[in-house]
This record gives structure tokens, sequence and C-alpha cells, in this order.
């Protein structure tokens, strides 16, 4: 596998890695509207039961049927808090899946960042010593007019591999 493929499949993870995350941050967001709307209703419970009071005041014959509305509140309260528990657990796990996923990507940036300096690094002297058996055997099979154009050709050609891989080191930085 070559080095541009390998960097290709970093970009990729890395690309999925990124989707994975931005998933993640908007079930929170999710979350938090649900919370939100969990909020706007329990208000509309205490609105209620101010309404509940003032009838109350107004119906005390019908006091009975308003002990059993209380009664019926009260268990869709304990309902609603039952929900609001599992809402709270889901999103504590959430929270440790986001812990546990950012801790993944940090390692595998590590990862990459320890192969780009090893390996990357390894194949560039690799490449250059190759590029230089490149110019040698170039050498035999032309004949150059002086040594002052041969040496000038191996700059050149150096300083073209040089500004090639600083390209590529700067684009994988980038990447980062």
């Amino acid at each position: 596998m070559g080095d541009t493929e390998i960097l290709k499949s970093i970009l990729n993870k890395l690309d999925s890695m990124d989707t994975r995350l931005e998933n993640l941050e908007d079930g929170q967001k999710r979350l938090e509207e649900g919370f939100g709307n969990l909020k706007d209703s329990q208000e509309r419970l205490e609105e209620g039961f101010g309404n509940l009071k003032d009838s109350q005041k107004r119906l005390e014959e019908g006091f009975g049927n308003l002990e059993d509305s209380q009664r019926k509140l009260e268990e869709g309260q304990k309902r609603l808090e039952s929900k609001v528990d599992i809402l709270e657990k889901n999103q504590d796990t959430l929270f440790l899946n986001q812990a546990k996923l950012h801790e993944e990507t940090q390692n595998e940036i590590r990862g990459l960042k320890a192969y780009i300096e090893n390996d990357v690094k390894n194949n560039i002297a690799l490449l250059a010593e190759n590029h230089l058996n490149l110019i040698d055997k170039l050498n035999q099979n032309v004949n150059f007019t002086s040594k002052n154009s041969l040496y000038e050709f191996k700059v050149n050609m150096c300083f073209e591999k040089i500004s090639q891989l600083e390209k590529e080191i700067a684009d994988l930085k980038a990447v980062q």
C-alpha cells in the first residue's frame, strides 16, 4: 500500500470520526430540546395547579371530583418524574459515550501522529535515497556538457523534491 493510499485511508477515518462526533452533538442537542419541552410541560402543569386552586374556591361542592383530578395529576407527575429519571440516565450514558469516543479519537490521533513521525519520515528518507540513485542512473545514460550542468540539475531536483515533501508534510499537519 503506497503512502498516498495510507494517507487517504487516514483521512477517511478522520472524516468518519468527525461525522460520528457531529451525530453525538446532534443527539445531545435533541436531548437538550427535550429537556426544554419537559420544562415547558412542567410550567403548564404548574399553571394547571393554579387553575385547579381557583376552581376549588369557586366550586367547593365539587370537592370530590377535584380530589379525583388531583390524584390523576399526581400519578401523571410520578410518570413524568420517572420519565425525567430515564432521560437523566440516558443523558449520563450519552456523556459517558461521548467521553469514551473523545478518548478513542485522541488515541487514534496520537497513533496517526506517531505513524507520520516514524513511518513517513522513513519513507521520505527512502525516497530521497532512491531519488539520488535515479539521478546517478540518469547521469550514466545522459551525456552532460559539463559537471556544472550536472550539479545544477541535481540541486534543482533536490529543491523540487524538498518542496514537494514540505507540501505533503504541511498537508498532513493541516489534516490533524
